[in-house]
This record gives C-alpha cells, structure tokens and sequence, in this order.
C-alpha cells in the first residue's frame, strides 16, 4: 500500500493518487520490431529498447478491461516499447523482466475509453491518452481486444488464452514517458491472481486496418505472431503518483510537490 493519498485537480473533477484499481483483467503481448525503428521513436536517447536479438527489439501491446477502479470502470490499450536499464545482450531485459517482475517499458500510445481515465492519466503524468473505444470479445479459450476509431477498427489483438496452472505474481511496471519536453516516470505496481503465461509459439497475433495508427505500428514490427503472451484474468494494481514533480506540475494538480512526492511509491 502507499505510504500516504493525495487529492489532485483535474480540472472539471479531481482524484486522488495513487489510483487504485480493486478488479481488472488484461491480456499483454510481446512481437519482433525493428530495434533501429524503435530507437527512432524514444523522445530521449536515454530510454534504450530492450534487444531480444541482433537488431531485433520488441514492442507490447497490452489490453486492459478494469471492472473497479476509482476512476470507475474503464479500457485502455497500451502500444509499449520494453526498456533495458543496465545491461543490454540479447534478451537479457527480458530475461531480467521475468526473474525479477520488474519491467521498464516507455508509452508511446495509450486509448482509453472514458474522459476522466483520460484526464487523470495525461493531466498529471502525461501519458499519451485519448478517448477512443477498446472491445474485448470472449470465445472459448480465446480473448480479442479491437481499438477502433470513428466506428471502424484500427487495430485487433487474437489470443489464445494460455492453459495451464495459474499463478499469483507481484509485477512492478517501471513507466517511462515524456511530459513539458522532459522524461516521466511512475510505477504500475500489480498484484496478479490469476496469471498464466505462453513462449515462443505464444498463440497471439496482430491483425492491423487502415488508419495510421495501425501503419505506424505495421511499420515497426517484423512479424504479426506474438512470441510471448501474458493472461491475467483477475488482478489488482496501483498507479503511484509521478516521480518527477516541478513547481509548474505541482501548481497544475492543486497540490504541494512535497504531498505528491509522498504518493510516488509504496511504503
């Protein structure tokens, strides 16, 4: 739990950091991309992506359907490229991210379905948010995500769910992202409940439309077929408050920098 709550302005309404999130489910998805494409796309050189191989990074999309939150109930899909912070062979982030539940990634995209979700991600942290519609359909053993934009999709996440024991998990989503041209960071601490995962033939694939947002992406990876899936069919999670605080984003929440600061992480 965190040490300490904070209520911040968002304008209209208001919240209170850290954001709770008392019931989700989410599927996640890691493909091939173009380490240089990848590399092309960081606002900053120090965020480095993670080699999965000679020249080869990955990119993460991540489809999240929170049943209870205090934002309410909201969808989100998240395009992320996984981060190396230290050492960076071939697969070693990787690696690192399945030894330790640690796992650094920047945001390039973030849809979320409601206005408030959006607010209270782009306001005080500056994720890349915007209201768009996020469906996931149910079949048997199998789960779909689709963004969509004016009524038609942009992008399509098929996944087999993977079988298996369940598991229960600690995962400590280190954001990076950019915000006033500087970097940003927050952690997305989970407490997974029930959680299975799949390698190599990890039974995910990428269906990409028409629309830009799909050709960007169909841009930077090298295959469709996922070559890591992670199911989490019931979670938990917090959302700390952001790390770096300046007067400016400090006086843009309503609150001493010193209060938010206390929210940034677990005690």
């Amino acid at each position: 739990m965190a040490s300490h709550k904070v209520k911040i302005d968002l304008g209209s309404t208001s919240t209170v950091l850290p954001i709770d999130y008392q019931q989700g489910r989410s599927v996640l998805a890691l493909f091939p991309a173009h380490l240089g494409r990848l590399k092309a796309l960081m606002p900053t050189p120090a965020y480095v992506p993670a080699r999965i191989a000679p020249g080869v990074g990955a990119v993460a999309v991540a489809a999240y359907e929170y049943q209870e939150t205090s934002l309410g109930a909201f969808n989100e899909l998240a395009i992320v490229v996984p981060l190396a912070e230290g050492g960076n062979l071939p697969g070693q982030a990787l690696i690192s991210a399945l030894r330790t539940g640690r796992s650094p990634g920047y945001v390039h995209r973030l849809p979320v379905t409601t206005d408030l979700a959006r607010d209270a991600g782009k306001i005080p942290y500056g994720f890349p948010k915007w209201t768009a519609p996020v469906e996931f359909t149910d079949g048997p053993g199998t789960l779909t995500a689709t963004l969509f934009d004016a009524g038609r999709p942009v992008l399509q996440l098929d996944t087999e769910l993977p079988g298996g024991p369940a598991r229960q998990a600690v995962l400590d989503i280190e954001v990076r992202l950019w915000d006033d041209d500087l970097p940003q960071s927050c952690l997305f601490r989970v407490q997974a409940r029930e959680l299975t995962q799949a390698m190599g033939r990890a039974g995910a694939a990428m269906r990409l439309h028409q629309h830009p947002i799909a050709r960007e992406l169909g841009s930077l990876l090298l295959s469709r077929k996922a070559f890591a899936l992670q199911h989490m069919a019931s979670f938990g999670a917090q959302l700390f408050a952001p790390d770096r605080l300046s007067e400016q984003i400090a006086h843009r929440l309503g609150a001493p920098a010193a209060e938010i600061a206390r929210a940034s992480r677990p005690a």
